[in-house]
């Protein structure tokens, strides 16, 4: 990871917006940099805003909220802090920002802002508060603890990751290193080695509960199941054969039975059709009227066109002398109209000049008016211009002699504060003065606390030494009694083994699960072979329902086709009537084309009496016959329904009898599966006994599980026990070096505590000149040594001083500007009054002349034409000819209509005259055809035609009654045809002469053999096939164990080396070994630094640290040994080391490091230097953050941090700029 740019905004001292460039090649060229400035100025805001804009926190405040923000610059109402890094994957720009409400400066604090995005496309990745900063961990591979250890060493903390303990340092190691993923590989295979060793174990017990058939057994099972199959297959012919003859006597018993009711209903038939002989002829009489019923309507319909003609002649001759004198009516009212046209016509046309002339004038006056218009709103526009700038020429004159006495007053007020015009520049060095003095007052008091605090922790010191000894006397008694423990676990758990290993308990529980499994299985056969007999119930069931269902239908079919071909006839006659009716309708067309006095070509009449309708329908015959074909489906559709339910009878009987073939083999196959698993367990066929082994097993179970449950808590506490030992064991080494680490502590203490008795000496010196050059200041700024004590009211009083003095001037300055402006003013203001008052005399003439012409015009006008308005006279002399001209053509339309009329009338009775004459020799035609087809049916006369005609209703229900008998008798006779010819085949057939309860009892005991038999043969096939089965499934077992044996010793050979439940085997194997690296690049660059150290490694705790002091021989000692200046130069050889590292995760490319050199000799500071310079080869970035005088002259490349009055400072350097990038 490497810093590109760093960009904040309003950070403590540093006010304003500022960017540091990190790209320069100042940077890139030299390697390392350093951040200078007085204490104070703001040199660890930087890193600061590093931290803030990645995590949203720094080292030195944590994180900042909307509760509370001490980062933002005081008067300021928001605050921003931007980086742009560069990992492997990509360029990011990350920004937190944070403002005030309203942006005013004493508004609220408002929630922060945080997001990170792509710093080449722009695209944001996260805008979220939450999100942000994981997010950036997951780019940069580091979260802020690792940050602020491996990558920025931040003030107070240089020595953190030196200081930290094994636990602290093994995330930072994983993060930086990418050895997180040993720890899953280690847990990975410890479980694998346990699911493979699981999985042989199971595979083992299965094997050893499979027992396989010998040859003898075999032979003997396929001897018996060739006899009983020869055997069954005899039976099964008894069987059916039992079965026909019971079906035959059966049909003859239901045959005879149905010939008989046969000849019953057929004598209740011939008694009905004897009752129906009356309405029988009725029915005959209604059928011939039916027939004559066209010509009846025929003939009625010409006597009543006839009647109807007569009557309309008689109603026109009444109404023509009326309509003779309406025409002499409007003959006399068209010839008014006319003369009335004539006058309107004249007045128009000697209206038309007059008119013309007053519409000269009357646009010439509109012009005028306009004129005259515009140039009196002109005149009163100068007017009031006039006006408001003699109003303006007062005001501005007043404003400018007030003006002028205000500022000859503030004069005198500025002449008499001169003295404050220096206020300005001197508060900002007071403020500068008054905080630094404070800031070495705080350090001073805190360098005085830490001293009392290091005072009071040397009693802790040698207090903890004594208590070190004690722990080691208590450690060493605690591993005996860990000890003796552990023993006393590995008896108990040596009894309940009773001489035999945990495995073979184990391998005896799994036989008896195999038994029971067994037992469950053969508990399910029964339940099966009991549900596989419900099942043959229900098959049987089935069927004898189907089997009624085909006797049903054969019964019906005969009834409902002798109903079809009933239907049928009834059909064609009334197809036939409608035909009769139908050729009167189709002669429409012809008479369509006759014309009176010419002859038809069909009977050669030139009188046409139904050429205009009349003709008789056949809406009721219609229906009938519709209704009769509907009859006639539907019966067919029964027929066809009944057709297809014995098809689907005859089908479900065959898939039936199919069912009941395999329910046998599957009922055999069920029952002998009992059977093999009962002579498999040596159990009888016994649900108790049954039971009571499986209940029997269950308790055994319990019992084994019980045992090995205990045995593994006492495995379980025997290794607990082994990791306490250990632990015991090296709380006892631990304890011996807390021991020496407590004395060597002790000695560091008491070096310590005489170095801040030095310093608290230096640091009261440098606090009195501090004063001195305040009280200094304050003389000059006129106040004395008694607000040397209150600095906020001093300064606030003088900050008010000089805020007056700059009012009060910057007034007077505005004053002069405006007295300037105002009379500037006043003179163009007078030369617009000047020239307003020019102009309105002129307008005022102009105005006087237009309203002359207008009256002129005006005059002329009314002399001619008076006031009335031309376009409304022109309008009322034109509408006054269009209402005349109006009624002259209503009047002439009215005269044509009433004349039209009379002729129409006269038109109209002339052709009822010629219909009336033509239509008598059709009516005369008509009548004696009607008379002659009443003659052919036999009937009289016209009312004897009308007594025959019956109801449609009632005519219809006789036909229909007399259809049903006829249907019945049809059905009765195909019936008993059916019957007697069924029977005789029967009859002829002759298969038994024995009874049917004796046929039944022979059926019943040839079935219960053949189902016995069945379920032996069953069986002994479930015997051979679970035999064959086995076999193949040892054969099977026999291979995957030893298959799996090969994968548990591959996986337990693995486990051994890298496996652990927890993963830390292989995590701390890995982590050794990146630790092991880290401390030999650390190594490399403090002999750089000092050839007195070498880092080591803890032997017993791997991720330890201690050095190796070459000046004492090579001993050994913990790294919190070290003095302030050892204890630096050995982290910063750390913090270089892992620069060098890098992974997958994480490259650290830049290096930030905050104080820590002040502990450094001369020599030591050099060696510093020259280690970080270096390490710009490998393209490392090292920014260093100091007040050391020494250090700030051997950095050539430096980021200054300048204070300014006002507690503000500013940055200057290569690649700094104020404002922003």
């Amino acid at each position: 990871m490497r810093i590109l740019t760093i960009r904040f905004k309003n950070l403590n001292s540093l006010a304003g917006e500022w960017c540091i460039d990190l790209t320069h090649p100042a940077y890139v060229s030299d390697g390392i940099f350093a951040i200078t400035g007085p204490t104070g100025a703001g040199k660890s805001t930087i890193l600061d805003a590093i931290c803030l804009a990645l995590y949203a926190q720094t080292p030195r405040l944590g994180r900042i909220t909307k509760s509370g923000n001490d980062i933002l610059s005081r008067r300021t109402a928001d605050c921003l802090a931007e980086v742009v890094f560069e990992t492997g994957s990509g360029r990011y720009r990350c920004q937190w920002s944070q403002r005030r409400a309203h942006g005013k400066v004493t508004g609220e604090l408002q929630a922060a802002k945080h997001e990170i995005s792509d710093a080449v496309t722009g695209e944001i990745l996260s805008s979220k508060v939450s999100e942000v900063p994981e997010l950036v961990t997951a780019r940069t591979g580091m979260g802020f603890e690792q940050f602020t250890r491996a990558m920025l060493l931040a003030q107070g903390g240089f020595a953190a990751f030196l200081q930290s303990g094994a636990g602290e340092r093994a995330p930072i190691l994983e993060q930086i290193t990418g050895t997180a993923i040993y720890s899953e590989i280690s847990r990975l295979t410890y479980q694998r080695h346990a699911e493979e060793k699981q999985k042989l174990g199971l595979l083992q017990a299965e094997l050893s509960g499979l027992t396989l058939l010998g040859d003898d057994e075999l032979a003997a099972l396929e001897t018996t199941l060739a006899a009983q199959r020869t055997q069954a297959e005899g039976l099964a012919a008894e069987t059916r054969t039992l079965r026909e003859a019971l079906a035959w006597t059966e049909t003859l018993a239901t045959l005879e039975s149905t010939l008989d009711e046969t000849r019953q209903q057929q004598t209740a038939l011939a008694v009905e059709v004897e009752a129906f002989t009356l309405e029988q002829e009725r029915l005959a009489l209604a059928q011939k009227a039916l027939e004559l019923t066209a010509d009846h309507a025929v003939l009625d319909g010409l006597r009543r066109e006839q009647e109807r003609d007569r009557q309309q002649q008689q109603r026109w001759r009444q109404e023509l002398p009326e309509r003779e004198a309406q025409v002499k009516a409007a003959a006399a009212q068209l010839a008014t109209a006319e003369q009335a046209r004539d006058a309107a016509q004249q007045q128009l046309t000697a209206l038309q000049p007059v008119l013309k002339a007053v519409r000269a004038l009357d646009v010439q006056q509109r012009g005028a008016r306009q004129n005259l218009d515009a140039a009196g709103e002109e005149l009163a526009r100068l007017q009031s211009d006039q006006g408001k700038h003699q109003a303006a020429l007062t005001r501005i004159r007043t404003e400018l002699d007030e003006a002028s006495t205000t500022q000859t007053r503030l004069n005198t007020w500025l002449a008499d504060h001169a003295a404050d015009a220096e206020l300005e520049r001197r508060l900002p060095v007071l403020e500068t003065e008054w905080r630094q003095l404070a800031e070495a007052e705080r350090g001073l008091a805190g360098l005085k606390q830490q001293l009392q605090q290091q005072q009071q922790a040397l009693p802790e010191r040698e207090t903890e030494r004594a208590h070190c000894v004690e722990a080691v006397t208590a450690a060493g008694a605690r591993r005996l009694e860990v000890q003796a423990r552990l023993d006393k676990v590995k008896a108990d758990r040596d009894a309940r083994l009773a001489g035999r290993s945990q495995e073979d308990w184990r391998e005896s529980l799994l036989e008896l699960h195999g038994r029971q499994n067994r037992l469950d299985a053969l508990q399910k056969d029964r339940q099966r072979l009991h549900q596989s007999q419900r099942e043959g119930e229900v098959l049987a069931a089935e069927q004898a329902v189907h089997a009624k269902t085909l006797a049903d239908w054969q019964q019906q079919r005969s009834l409902v086709q002798a109903r079809v071909d009933a239907l049928t006839t009834q059909r064609g006659l009334l197809e036939t009537q409608l035909e009769l009716l139908a050729r009167i309708h189709g002669l429409e067309e012809q008479r369509q084309h006759l014309r009176d006095g010419e002859p038809c070509p069909l009977c050669g009449s030139e009188e046409h009496p139904w050429a205009r309708g009349n003709v008789p329908a056949a809406n009721e015959t219609r229906d009938s016959l519709a209704r009769a074909r509907r009859e006639e489906s539907d019966a067919l559709k029964q027929l066809a329904d009944g057709d297809s339910r014995q098809d689907v009878a005859r089908d479900a009987l065959e898939r039936l009898a199919a069912k009941q073939a395999r329910w046998q083999a599957d009922f055999a196959a069920v029952q002998a599966q009992v059977h093999a698993d009962l002579a498999a367990l040596s159990l009888a066929d016994d649900g108790e006994v049954i039971v009571a082994e499986l209940e029997r097993i269950k308790a055994e179970i319990a019992q084994f599980s019980d045992r090995l449950t205990a045995l593994d808590r006492l495995q379980q506490a025997l290794m607990r026990g082994e990791d306490v030992l250990r632990t015991a064991v090296a709380q006892a080494e631990a304890a011996a070096r807390q021991q020496l680490a407590a004395e060597s502590q002790l000695t560091q203490l008491q070096r310590e505590i005489e170095r801040l008795q030095g310093e608290a000496v230096s640091r009261q010196d440098a606090v009195n000149q501090q004063r001195t050059r305040l009280l200094g200041l304050l003389t000059e700024c006129g106040r004395g040594e008694e607000c040397l004590e209150r600095p906020a009211e001093t300064l606030e009083s003088l900050r008010r001083q000089s805020e007056d003095y700059l009012r009060q001037s910057a007034e007077s300055q505005r004053l002069t500007r405006q007295r300037e402006l105002l009379a500037e003013s006043l003179k163009h203001s007078e030369t617009t009054l000047t020239n307003l008052q020019t102009q309105s005399r002129d307008a005022a003439d102009k105005h006087q002349r237009l309203q002359a012409d207008a009256e002129a015009l005006a005059n002329q006008r009314r002399d001619l034409f008076g006031d009335r308005d031309a376009d409304l006279a022109e309008t009322q002399a034109t509408q006054a000819l269009q209402d005349v001209d109006s009624r002259h053509r209503a009047a002439s339309l009215a005269h044509q209509q009433a004349e039209q009329a009379v002729r129409d009338l006269h038109t109209r009775l002339g052709e009822l005259d010629a219909i009336l004459r033509q239509r008598e020799p059709a009516l005369a035609a008509a009548d004696a055809t009607f008379r002659q087809r009443l003659t052919v049916a036999g009937l009289t006369d016209e009312a004897a035609y009308r007594a025959a005609c019956l109801p449609e209703t009632e005519r219809r229900a006789l036909a229909n009654r007399a259809d049903d008998l006829n249907r019945r008798q049809l059905q009765l006779e195909t019936r008993l045809r059916e019957t007697e010819a069924r029977l005789q085949t029967e009859q002829a057939r002759a298969l038994t002469d024995r009874q049917p309860n004796e046929l039944n009892a022979a059926l019943t005991a040839a079935t219960d053999s053949l189902t016995a038999l069945q379920q032996a043969i069953g069986a002994v096939q479930q015997q051979l096939r679970d035999n064959a089965e086995l076999r193949q499934s040892r054969q099977s077992l026999v291979d995957a164990i030893a298959a799996r044996q090969r994968d548990v010793t591959r996986w337990g050979r693995l486990n051994d080396l890298i496996g652990a439940a927890d993963g830390k085997k292989f995590r701390n194997f890995a982590q050794g070994l990146t630790f092991d690296i880290l401390i030999h690049h650390a190594n490399r660059q403090l002999q750089k630094l000092s050839d007195r150290y070498l880092l080591v490694r803890d032997d017993s705790q791997p991720l330890e640290l201690n050095v190796m002091d070459n000046y004492q021989t090579g001993e050994i000692r913990p790294t919190r040994n070290l003095s302030g200046g050892e204890s630096f130069l050995v982290s910063l050889a750390l913090a270089l080391g892992l620069s060098h590292m890098a992974s997958r995760n994480v490259r650290v490319d830049s290096l930030f490091l905050d104080e820590g050199f002040g502990t450094l000799d001369e020599d030591a500071l050099d060696t510093a230097l020259s280690a970080l310079s270096g390490l710009q080869q490998s393209g490392k970035l090292v920014g260093v953050i100091s007040h050391v005088s020494q250090l700030k002259e051997r950095i050539g490349t430096q980021i200054k941090v300048e204070p300014e009055p006002g507690g503000r400072s500013r940055i200057e350097g290569p690649g700094c700029s104020a404002g922003g990038i």
